[in-house]
C-alpha cells in the first residue's frame, strides 16, 4: 500500500445484473417516495383512460361516484326532490352569493392593476419538417 495514509480503494458500480436483466446503477438509489409517486401517476393514468373509455375500473370508481353525486345534486337543486346530503347545499344556495364572497373588498381594491402582457412567442418545430417562414 506504499505506506500512504489515508488510503481507500474500491469499486464504482456502473451497472447491475439481476436475473438476466441489466440495470443502471442510478436505479439502485430510488427512494420509496419516488416509487410511490410513479405508482400514483400510473394509477391516475389508468383512471383517466378508463373514464375516457367509460370502462369501469377500481381507480375510476371515486370519480364515477362523485359524478353521480353531482348529477343527483343538480337534479335536487332544479326540482323539489331532496335528500339528506343535498339539504345543506340547498340552504347555501337559498342564502345567495353573499355567503360565497369571503374575500375582503379593500384588499382587492388596494392592489394596483397591471396591464396584462402577452406571453413571449416560442419558436416551435414539428416532426414533419420545419420550413421556417416561407410565405413572408
Amino acid at each position: 500500500m506504499l505506506d500512504m495514509r489515508p488510503f481507500t480503494y474500491g469499486l464504482k458500480l456502473t451497472q447491475c445484473y439481476d436475473d438476466g436483466t441489466v440495470f443502471e446503477a442510478k436505479l439502485l438509489n430510488i427512494t420509496p417516495r419516488e416509487v410511490y409517486s410513479a405508482f400514483a401517476a400510473g394509477v391516475g393514468n389508468v383512471a383517466a383512460l378508463s373514464l375516457a373509455l367509460s370502462f369501469p375500473t377500481l381507480p375510476a370508481f371515486p370519480h364515477v361516484i362523485s359524478a353521480g353525486f353531482r348529477n343527483l345534486l343538480a337534479i335536487s337543486l332544479a326540482t323539489d326532490y331532496s335528500f339528506k346530503q343535498a339539504d345543506a347545499i340547498k340552504e347555501r344556495a337559498k342564502a345567495g352569493p353573499a355567503v360565497v364572497v369571503a374575500a375582503p373588498v379593500a384588499a382587492v381594491v388596494a392592489k394596483p392593476v397591471e396591464a396584462a402582457k402577452p406571453p413571449p412567442k416560442e419558436k416551435t418545430t414539428s416532426d414533419d419538417g420545419d420550413f421556417g417562414d416561407i410565405f413572408g
